[in-house]
């Protein structure tokens, strides 16, 4: 994204990137809001490619690129996620142009509206959207694109049908009962944290401040969290003994990593060994993501207010965590049993006036 900026000799200039080359140029203008007119006068001849553009890639080169990179830092269910919603997209907006640079926001609108009309769902069409947003995101990392057109675009709304599954204190320990070392300390660090695996199998020691007790969600060379979002999470006490006994014993930079040191494979996580202890606890319907709905649950009916749940979780809209609002309906209870207004008359509190 090309970037406005003052100079010591008080003009403005206009820094981007070109054809992989960095190009600075001024504006001409001391005044901020001149300057201004003409940076937006000048990102529209960007767009018009009367300036030249980034690389140009057509739609068949870029597959096979970004294929790769899918494979290689991606989880195998989410690699395969990416052929068939790509390759589907593309072949969708072919009709009306070939290379990267000429994807529009209403053409990723028009292959929406399409999957609606094939009587897919809002949430799948969600997925859809996702897939092809992180996609676009990687283009303009590799200067295939000026911008990602799929960027504000907003996610479809749409209704849960059923109330997220979460494990009780009692299930809980059932299942650790059944864990072995390695994944006791997932299961507990997941259900502590409400972490996505996607960023537990993704965390760094560089992410992990153990003195001052935080744990931070940051997006990495090869990976991003959900919506590219920064956050910050407390780190509970019943976590610090785990991981300082995995610091002093690790020899990758990962928290939780394989016996190698490599990054652990969430599929291989689910299936091999999840699935076995569930089953040996006799628990259903549990999976990985059961233990972000543990925490976020558990807070919830201890009271915690959902604003700061919405934060934790790290949701961007506070529609997604109202999922367990009706959890926090004993808090609300009393939060307003805690109004005290003197508003006594001798009776009974209230005053009836006949109206004439």
């Amino acid at each position: 994204m090309p970037t406005l900026f003052k100079e010591r000799n008080g003009y403005y200039y206009i820094d981007y990137l070109l054809n992989g080359k960095r190009k600075r140029v001024t504006t001409g203008e001391t005044n901020q809001r001149s300057a201004e007119k003409y940076y937006h006068n000048y990102l529209i001849k960007i767009e018009r490619k009367e300036l030249g553009y980034a690389t140009e890639m057509e739609f068949n080169e870029f597959e096979q690129k970004y294929f790769r990179y899918s494979k290689l830092h991606k989880s195998k269910a989410t690699y395969k996620l990416d052929i068939a919603i790509l390759k589907r997209f593309f072949s969708f907006i072919s009709e009306s142009c070939g290379i990267l640079s000429d994807i529009t926001s209403e053409q990723i609108e028009g292959f929406l509206q399409a999957l609606g009309g094939e009587g897919l769902s809002n949430k799948t069409i969600n997925n859809y959207l996702c897939q092809i947003k992180a996609a676009l995101y990687q283009a303009l990392k590799w200067n295939y694109i000026y911008k990602n057109p799929a960027v504000g675009i907003n996610r479809l709304p749409y209704k849960r049908k059923r109330l997220p599954r979460f494990l009780t204190n009692e299930e809980l320990q059932d299942l650790l009962k059944e864990c072995p070392a390695f994944l006791k300390n997932i299961v507990i660090f997941l259900s502590h944290t409400g972490l996505r695996i996607g960023e537990l199998v993704n965390l760094e020691w560089r992410d992990v401040e153990i003195e001052k007790k935080l744990l931070h969600i940051q997006s990495k060379e090869t990976w991003h969290p959900k919506d590219y979002e920064i956050r910050t999470i407390p780190l509970h006490e019943k976590l610090i003994p785990i991981l300082k006994e995995l610091k002093n014993s690790s020899k990758s930079k990962y928290v939780f990593s394989s016996v190698e040191g490599y990054k652990l494979d969430s599929d291989n996580l689910r299936k091999r060994y999840l699935k076995k202890a569930a089953l040996s606890a006799k628990l259903q319907g549990v999976g990985l993501h059961t233990f972000r709905h543990t925490f976020a649950s558990h807070l919830a009916m201890a009271g915690a207010d959902l604003v700061t749940l919405k934060e934790l979780l790290g949701h961007s809209d506070l529609k997604t965590t109202l999922i367990y609002s009706h959890l926090s309906m004993p808090h609300i209870e009393r939060t307003i049993s805690l109004l005290k207004l003197n508003d006594d008359t001798g009776n009974g509190g209230l005053l009836a006036e006949q109206v004439k």
